[in-house]
């Protein structure tokens, strides 16, 4: 992790600090705190064959009268299909037990899934909740990091692929050590995806690679997409401490655009468009944010609900969409960094 990541990283969290002072607040005119693919499946109905005369059946003249069954005949089209040689869908694999592979490092402990090469857990080091364990930010069933697009009407969707890691290992690191954890796929006719993730023991920054290739089709729409299902846990017993602070801060341009559920609505969501630098979401003390590393996202469409309806406390929790553009219609290349992690670092 160089200086300039660790540099963006401080000067986030700068920004989201700043946004929460009462100057900021009043300059800003805002109340201060406390106010599975889908598979087209095709069914061929086999033509009825017409009865079969008496004498093909074997009752020919002064012979002793018996009968045979007749033998089936496959109509044409089904004698096609049964001899066709089997054909999957792109990014179709075999389904493999799902395992889990864990980086530990003086900060955190991160646990990786194979299945969509996707977080289940991240537990901070040296900070205590408020239940005298760990922190943990990650809610391991909420999907994340996962790249969607199209391949000539076919919708795909990471979350749903059995990765390979490599090295298939956990991973300790220590100091400035650093190391890499990858995960790959490739299906039947050479179909890649892989996301490559680099690690730094001595930050909280992750630096994700992304590649699709080998690609049989045109890559469709213009943009994929990267999604991340509410990627913060409460943290604080009373949660309305966490839901008074709990927003997703997006850098559109110049400007900083705040986006907050307050504590009325039950969901809301919007969509920020224009050269996005990066996308946060925060509760009262933590963050995470992803930041496009050579070029910008074009549009982040943000999504708040309430997790707990009819509860006396307000749980608020937020999701993203970030739509990347295609730089070509054969290949996605494309660099992210990840910060999980306290707001002062």
């Amino acid at each position: 992790m160089d200086k300039r990541t660790i540099l963006a990283f401080v000067l986030i969290s700068a920004v989201i600090l700043y946004m929460n002072t009462s100057h900021y607040r009043k300059m800003a005119g805002l109340p201060e705190p406390g106010q599975k693919r889908t598979e087209q499946v095709v069914e061929a109905d086999a033509s009825s064959m017409p009865a079969t005369p008496a004498e093909e059946n074997g009752i020919l003249p002064g012979d002793t009268l018996r009968t045979m069954a007749a033998t089936p005949v496959a109509a044409p089209e089904e004698a096609a299909l049964n001899t066709a040689p089997v054909t999957h869908l792109p990014f179709e694999g075999t389904p493999q037990p799902e395992r889990t592979l864990t980086v530990d490092t003086d900060l955190y402990t991160a646990r990786f899934s194979t299945r969509g090469a996707q977080l289940r857990s991240f537990e901070l080091k040296g900070l205590k909740s408020y239940y005298g364990t760990s922190v943990s930010l990650i809610d391991g069933f909420q999907s994340n990091l996962n790249p969607a697009f199209n391949l000539d009407g076919l919708n795909i969707n990471g979350a749903e692929i059995d990765f390979m890691p490599v090295p298939d290992t956990d991973l300790v690191l220590t100091g400035d050590e650093t190391a890499q954890l990858a995960f790959r796929f490739t299906d039947d006719e050479g179909r890649v995806m892989e996301k490559v993730f680099t690690f730094n023991g001595s930050t909280y920054g992750i630096e994700m690679g992304l590649h699709v290739g080998g690609l049989k089709e045109r890559l469709r729409n213009a943009a994929y997409t990267l999604g991340w299902e509410i990627p913060l846990q409460v943290t604080e017993l009373d949660t309305l401490q966490d839901a008074t602070y709990s927003e997703a801060v997006v850098m559109v341009g110049s400007e900083v655009q705040n986006f907050s559920l307050g504590m009325k609505k039950e969901s809301l969501g919007e969509s920020f468009k224009g050269n996005l630098g990066w996308i946060t979401v925060r509760n009262k003390y933590f963050a995470a944010s992803v930041v496009p590393q050579g070029r910008s996202a074009t549009a982040v469409d943000v999504f708040a609900q309430r997790l707990n309806p009819g509860a006396a406390k307000h749980v608020p929790g937020y999701s993203w969409t970030m739509e990347m553009p295609l730089q070509n219609s054969e290949e996605i290349n494309d660099r992210f960094l990840l910060f999980l992690g306290p707001l002062t670092v």
